[in-house]
């Protein structure tokens, strides 16, 4: 946002105040400013100048030499290449020394010889000054013979008043501010830190005597006369749809420019100026953060303006708004409408104006509006729309509905200054929801120990008196009370508890004024949460596995919700259209996440531990979840762990060996990681499919008392599709609350066995299992044989093909042996191999030939 140093002194008067004093006083106290930008200042240095003599250039057909007279005791010569340049014209002269503003830098003029003239500066044109939005773009020098009396040697700026200190403020640190989206606003905050009366204010019914001591332009605005015969319109405000809305209707306009001084203030705001009944609506906006519109009075028929909202038989899909643009409109929408609330829509409450309603070049009558709508309704507007214009910006925030009806004279007064002949109607409306002041009682011990720093009372009832508060105070001393009401421009959705005030009072005493003081803390030792202490080394590990850590949006889209299978938790208003539910499931994302970048790098492997959304879901047996009682329909939300490791490009000429060697080995990473966090663990084949993973790849994990802690294994061909994913993809899906009690039990169990000192011997088994056996059956026979000395059996390799059997496969087997008694024999392994062999192979798994 913009600020105007010359439109703030219509209200506070910053005399003595330097720049640099108000930019650092309001950033300590108020808000960031950006930055401070010198408008047009070039333009007094620019002098007027008149042409006494033009003669053609002895050495170019092009150009002329101009003889000017700028006010100085001789004339200048300047050589000039403009079409348009004549004797008696009044034009702008760039004298020596003068810089004048460009796109990417400065043009600084020097004295010169062109082609053998010399030329004491430049005649310049509108595009060469930056007026073209005020004066217009001509092909030559900019005549100054329309602007007023003017004489050679005035300054430039006198002339077009376009020169200002321009203040560019952060948006995001007034968001919370609704009242601070306006020059007024800015001057009533001025006005508090630095201790000064509001020397005017445009709200304010105090024409007659304003008028009598003030001068600016912006300060003696009259509002039109009253006529009686002007047919007043009926406002009906249908389901709070409005909390204000009035209007009346103005003849007598003439559609043309805009009075030169409104003009400048607009351009240095950064607002185009387009004409006298346009430029007044954004001039009010700007000035006092009441966003209004303006209709064609011939276009309303009817005697009734309807104000609803977009629901009902009534509904309207689709509307073109005043940019020529047709747009779906959601259920909040509010609707503008002439008659009931079947007739012609004319605007998009709020936001926009229509098409067919809008101000012409042939317009007499207007219709004047100004109405305050419901923040909750502009914002469901805005996120479906994406139509964001400066009204919508400032209804958003929330804006206080005690302006509107005198925010209408004020526009039409504006209006008068460029249409003298105007004549205003009857003002009707109403406002469902009236001013507020809202009340607060605060002891002044309270805020001493809020602010921590002694305050009187006197300093504190002199702080919001300035800042526009009601006060009474009772008591004495320590026991001094406040009773508050807080202005009706800072009691809708800004000040309404103790704590506000104390906020209040912290930035207007300034935060640099505060001495800083340690607090005394007490350094109690805190108890570890075991949850969180998972989640960090779970995190950890991974990390240090080589993964890397996502973080996903929690909305989706509705398609992620139907590949997972769950029902969405739908969203009543979402931040984007096409992330309209809360994720089900972590696993789309995370897919989407390795196809954004699958092109980028040869190795991908991706974690994310978040939560998940779910309505009506029954849960695994052991896990616990939040419920969300408070909203409408009851949300479950549950943990998890979703890991995701691209197939590497280089194994693309063995595909088929290059996934068995990447699912043994991502199941060996996951068991490295896992084992030692949450404890031992079983494989088993799931009893049904699952969306994301492949029918033939597909494993859970179990823990000894059977709970359900996830499942891994191959990527589905239609999750692939789903994201766009080209590589093959191993997956990972763990019940994080699940997991937490499996490590929780095994964190309180003492399994601990100090290493052996003899080393462990190792023999290797190749076993024929049919093609769709698991690999986990000959690891269970084995262990159960309950022979002291094997310690472990784990998987190595799994093939098929020449010149194992049709409908079979080749699983090869690792088996460890070890004994605390001394180092075994080979004879001790061999006879310990002979009875795992028998074993295996009377249970149907022979040794491979």
């Amino acid at each position: 946002m913009k600020l105007s140093i010359d439109w703030l002194n219509d209200f506070v008067s910053l005399e003595q105040v330097t720049t640099e004093e108000l930019v650092h006083r309001l950033t300590m106290s108020t808000c960031e400013v950006e930055d401070v930008i010198q408008a047009f200042s070039h333009l007094t240095i620019v002098r007027v100048a008149r042409v006494e003599k033009v003669e053609r250039h002895p050495n170019a057909d092009r150009l002329s030499v101009c003889t000017v007279n700028a006010g100085q005791k001789s004339p200048l010569s300047i050589v000039c290449g403009a079409p348009n340049v004549q004797a008696g014209m009044l034009v702008p002269l760039a004298p020596i020394g003068a810089r004048l503003p460009r796109e990417n830098d400065v043009l600084e003029i020097k004295p010169t010889t062109i082609r053998g003239v010399e030329s004491q500066g430049m005649l310049c044109s509108a595009a060469e000054l930056g007026t073209e939005e005020i004066t217009g773009a001509v092909d030559g020098l900019l005549d100054l013979a329309g602007l007023g009396p003017a004489k050679p040697g005035q300054a430039l700026n006198e002339l077009l008043p376009l020169n200002d200190t321009i203040l560019e403020i952060d948006n995001k640190s007034i968001t919370h501010r609704p009242d601070l989206w306006c020059h007024l606003g800015f001057a009533r905050e001025i006005a508090a830190i630095f201790g000064r009366p509001l020397s005017f204010d445009p709200l304010a019914k105090t024409e007659a005597a304003a008028t009598a001591r003030l001068s600016r332009p912006a300060q003696k605005l009259k509002t039109p006369p009253k006529n009686p015969k002007l047919a007043a319109k009926k406002i009906e405000i249908e389901d709070g749809a409005a909390d204000a809305y009035y209007g009346a209707c103005l003849a007598g306009v003439h559609i043309g420019p805009s009075p030169l001084w409104v003009q400048a203030r607009l351009l240095n705001v950064g607002q185009r100026p387009i004409n006298n009944v346009v430029d007044a609506s954004n001039y009010l906006m700007f000035e006092i953060g009441q966003p209004n519109h303006t209709f064609d009075l011939e276009v309303l028929s009817k005697d009734t303006i309807s104000v609803c909202k977009n629901q009902g038989p009534h509904r309207l899909r689709r509307y073109t708004t005043l940019d020529g643009v047709d747009r779906e409109l959601p259920e909040a929408a509010i609707l503008i409408r002439d008659g009931d609330r079947s007739g012609p829509v004319l605007a998009l409450g709020g936001v926009m104006g229509g098409q067919s309603s809008g101000v012409r070049e042939s317009t007499t009558g207007l219709f004047l509006e100004s109405a305050t709508f419901a923040r909750e309704h502009i914002r469901r507007t805005l996120s479906a729309t994406g139509l964001r214009t400066d009204s919508a910006i400032r209804f958003e925030k929330g804006q206080d509905p005690a302006k509107a009806k005198p925010a209408l004279e004020r526009l039409a007064a504006l209006i008068r200054e460029s249409c003298p002949e105007t004549r205003l109607g009857k003002v009707t409306g109403s406002s469902p929801r009236g001013p507020k002041k809202n009340a607060i009682s605060v002891s002044l011990a309270f805020l001493r120990s809020r602010l921590g720093f002694e305050i009187g009372a006197a300093e504190v009832s002199d702080i919001l008196g300035r800042l526009n508060f009601e006060v009474a105070r009772s008591g004495s001393g320590d026991a001094v009370v406040f009773k508050l009401r807080a202005p009706t421009f800072r009691s809708r959705h800004d000040v309404s508890i103790p704590e506000d005030i104390v906020e209040e009072l912290g930035r207007m005493y300034g935060y640099d004024n505060i001495e800083p003081r340690a607090p005394l803390v007490a350094a109690d030792s805190i108890p570890i949460n075991r949850e969180t202490d998972l989640r960090n080394r779970l995190k950890r590990s991974l990390a240090s596995a080589g993964f890397t850590e996502t973080y996903g949006y929690s909305f989706v889209p509705e398609a992620d919700n139907e590949l997972a299978g769950v029902a969405g938790v739908a969203l009543k208003n979402p931040v984007f259209q096409d992330r309209p539910q809360m994720r089900g499931a972590l696993l789309p994302g995370l897919l989407r996440q390795a196809a954004l970048n699958q092109d980028r790098f040869d190795i991908v492997s991706l974690f994310e531990l978040g939560r998940t959304y779910h309505v009506g879901r029954a849960y695994a047996k052991g896990l616990t979840t939040t419920l969300m009682q408070s909203l409408e329909t009851p949300v479950l939300e549950e943990n998890h762990l979703a890991i995701a490791t691209l197939q590497p490009r280089i194994h693309a000429v063995s595909k088929d060996a290059s996934l068995l060697d990447l699912f043994l080995d991502f199941r060996a990473r996951l068991e490295q990681i896992l084992v030692p966090l949450l404890g031992p663990f079983e494989w088993k084949r799931p009893p049904k499919q699952s969306v994301f993973f492949h029918p033939g790849c597909h494993l859970e994990l179990l823990a000894p008392d059977g709970v359900l802690l996830g499942a891994i294994g191959l990527a589905h061909p239609l999750a692939l599709k789903h994201v766009e994913l080209k590589r093959d993809c191993l997956l990972a899906d763990l019940h994080f609350e699940a997991c937490f009690t499996a490590a929780e039990k095994h964190r309180r169990s003492s399994d601990y066995q100090p290493p052996s000192i003899f080393p462990d011997s190792y023999f290797e088994l190749s076993l024929l299992l049919s093609d769709d056996a698991g690999t986990e059956g000959p690891v269970q026979i084995a262990h159960g044989l309950k022979i002291e000395e094997l310690r472990r059996m784990e998987l190595l390799t799994i093939y098929a093909g020449d010149p194992i059997p049709p409908g079979k496969k080749s699983v090869s087997y690792r088996v460890t042996c070890g004994s605390e008694k001394g180092t075994l024999g080979s004879e001790q392994t061999q006879r310990i191999m002979e009875r795992v062999v028998k074993a295996l192979g009377d249970a149907g798994y022979p040794l491979r030939a």
